[in-house]
């Protein structure tokens, strides 16, 4: 299965993405949990460069595992993300860049998925880390490898931390405050940095707006 989030280019009719609707993605999870083995869902979803899911979406994803859904691809990030397992699935809340061009040191890396199913449910999985080299990919290996798994531990510990998904949120909430405000409120680029300099305090409303 596969849906977004937040995407214009979710319409009625036509070649569309596939938006999130509940009402429609839990009836086939549940007809697809009597047919398959393993159950895969791609979410295009979350904020850009995080590496830990906003609280919403750490409870819809652990929500949806608790569905029948076996693993869960969160590719909206650009960056790789923490990894939760959760009942009988695992998270994964960002699988980082292929090939994609962006300037943003977090959006240099990524990896693959290698999924082997050995019955009803019964599944592991290994992932393949690269670094982007344009015009391609090197996979990681030797001591660049094992640095990368180490960044990974620590990422996957921090978000165990109770409290911690809502503590890196409300920072971020914070940081992007004066941004997401101009935004709102149809201001141009010199504009909002005028603002964010200034700190201009925003409503309670447009939180609200921002938060979900």
């Amino acid at each position: 299965l596969s849906v977004c989030e937040h995407e214009f280019s979710v319409n009625a009719s036509g070649a569309t993405a596939n938006g999130l609707d509940l009402l429609t993605l839990l009836p086939q999870i549940a007809a697809l949990r009597q047919e398959v083995d393993f159950l895969l869902l791609l979410f295009h979803g979350g904020k850009e460069y995080r590496m830990l899911p906003s609280p919403r979406q750490q409870q819809l994803c652990r929500f949806l595992i608790d569905q029948g859904v076996d693993m869960i691809v969160c590719q909206h990030s650009h960056t790789v993300g923490a990894v939760e397992r959760h009942g009988r699935g695992v998270i994964f809340y960002g699988q980082g860049n292929f090939l994609f061009a962006m300037e943003n040191a977090l959006s240099q890396d990524g990896f693959l998925l290698k999924i082997r199913v050995g019955g009803y449910r019964d599944y592991d999985y290994e992932r393949i880390a690269f670094v982007q080299e344009p015009p391609g990919v090197r996979p990681l290996s030797g001591v660049a490898r094992v640095q990368w798994d180490d960044a990974q531990a620590q990422l996957a510990e921090r978000l165990a931390v109770p409290g911690e998904v809502e503590r890196d949120w409300q920072a971020f909430c914070r940081h992007e405050a004066a941004l997401y405000w101009s935004l709102l409120h149809g201001s141009g680029r010199i504009r909002r940095r005028l603002e964010r300099w200034l700190g201009i305090p925003y409503s309670r409303e447009a939180q609200i707006i921002l938060k979900n």
